[in-house]
């Protein structure tokens, strides 16, 4: 999946608050190299699904400069090192590190900052294992990368990085033409966790090691879904689902409802419905996918592509 044709959300590092490489050399006086001038970044505060960088909660960056010619191994100066959102907007981190004159330095991000199990080398491979995408709504995870690389320490400029989200947008939408209570609803046979590498360099990303939803044990469950003229018969039934993206959708992806059409009804009517594959095949990282159904005496179900903003029509990233 080629990462180029997902949204990107741009990280300005303010110059004034370049937060600098980790300066492991000194001069003469006992200062970093190039003191003064500090490696500072600009950027993320919500979990859910981010259309701008107000919306980003904190990242973690990697970072390395290049060896020179009496070493062979990259010398590291970030490691996973957590970047918040401070008062007044600026993007902060603790120990603050310092450009080095001659060198040349790679850094890499992943958003949110505290994912588990992250590695990530300096020739921009970022292994990402046993993501789990099963939260729902304003839990959900909007995982994104981003890179900056061949940066001089003899004249450090802003570093701007460019997030770009790893992940499909998934939302299900039931309308209804009178008082509606859905009493369940479930999502399954589509994948909610996996291991992803990303090359940074290349801009791709490949999933391996998935594992997928099962009718008897989906995590995309919900319940007590009430459809009235407070909400004009209309809900979004899990709110954001931010996915794995899917080469193509499966066979067994379906929608299982079960509906309460009067108070007084005791049971509910089930319906089960395949996800349509006719228009929309697959699900690709940084695209929004709307499936809309509608409930009377059957279901429909449509599905329309948007961009992550849910704009009218979908655009590419």
């Amino acid at each position: 999946m080629n990462l180029t044709t997902m949204k990107r959300i741009s990280v300005l590092l303010a110059p004034a608050l370049l937060l600098a490489a980790c300066a492991t050399e000194t001069t003469d006086n006992g200062l970093p190299e190039g003191s003064g001038r500090a490696i500072a970044f600009h950027a993320p505060q919500t979990r859910a699904a981010i259309e701008a960088t107000d919306g980003m909660s904190a990242f973690s960056v990697w970072g390395w400069y290049k060896p020179g010619a009496d070493a062979q191994t990259p010398a590291q100066v970030f490691n996973a090192k957590e970047v918040t959102r401070a008062a007044g907007g600026n993007w902060t981190y603790d120990q603050l590190q310092y450009w080095i004159d001659g060198k040349t330095y790679d850094f890499y991000a992943v958003h949110p900052a505290g994912q588990s199990d992250v590695k990530v080398s300096p020739n921009g491979q970022i292994a990402i294992t046993g993501f789990d995408a099963s939260a729902t709504g304003a839990n959900a995870i909007d995982l994104m990368t981003a890179s900056r690389t061949n940066m001089s320490g003899d004249n450090p400029q802003a570093v701007a990085f460019t997030f770009r989200h790893l992940l499909a947008r998934v939302q299900i939408k039931v309308q209804s033409e009178g008082d509606v209570t859905i009493t369940k609803a479930t999502l399954s046979g589509i994948d909610y966790k996996g291991d992803c590498q990303v090359d940074a360099v290349n801009s791709t990303a490949t999933w391996i090691n998935r594992m997928a939803a099962t009718e008897q044990a989906s995590p995309f469950q919900a319940s007590n879904v009430v459809l009235n003229a407070g909400n004009q018969y209309e809900a979004s039934v899990f709110g954001d689902l931010l996915l794995l993206p899917l080469d193509a959708i499966p066979a067994n992806a379906k929608l299982t409802l079960t509906c309460q059409y009067i108070p007084e009804q005791t049971t509910g009517k089930t319906y089960e419905v395949t996800l349509p594959t006719a228009d929309v095949a697959s699900w690709e990282p940084g695209r929004s996918y709307v499936y809309s159904l509608v409930v009377s005496t059957d279901v429909t179900l449509n599905v329309t592509v948007k961009d992550w903003e849910e704009k009218d029509y979908s655009i590419i990233w």
